[in-house]
């Protein structure tokens, strides 16, 4: 399965980590996390758009204390798309989309990607 990853781009490194294990992960943003805001924004939308559509599924990532931005938005395009949605993080004060039937939580990253994508790490 192909994942689209959102999350803070501080996770960029996980990400990483978790593709070096096997898992397709179709977020190029991964490539330039560390760079901080990009100045050609409609160039990285853009390029965001064709990852999410290249991708069967997404996956929102957020910790304890995140702030989500573009995470939000990249969910919500995934959403109309019609994609296999899925969450990782705190339900208390989290997005209430998440709470939609469509999308499935899990408790943790070895959960999800165990029992989704068939990787252990």
């Amino acid at each position: 399965m192909k994942v689209y990853c959102a999350s803070k781009s501080k996770y960029g490194p996980l990400w990483k980590e978790w593709e070096d294990n096997g898992v397709q992960v179709t977020s190029s943003w991964l490539e330039k996390f560390d760079q901080g805001r990009l100045p050609d924004q409609t160039e990285h939308w853009d390029q965001i758009l064709e990852d999410i559509q290249g991708s069967d599924a997404l996956l929102l990532y957020s910790e304890e204390g995140d702030v989500q931005k573009g995470a939000l938005a990249e969910f919500g395009i995934a959403f109309a798309l019609g994609k296999k949605l899925f969450y990782v993080g705190p339900t208390e004060g989290s997005l209430t989309a998440v709470e939609h039937k469509n999308v499935q939580h899990y408790p943790d990253l070895k959960t999800f990607f165990s029992e989704v994508c068939g990787i252990a790490q």
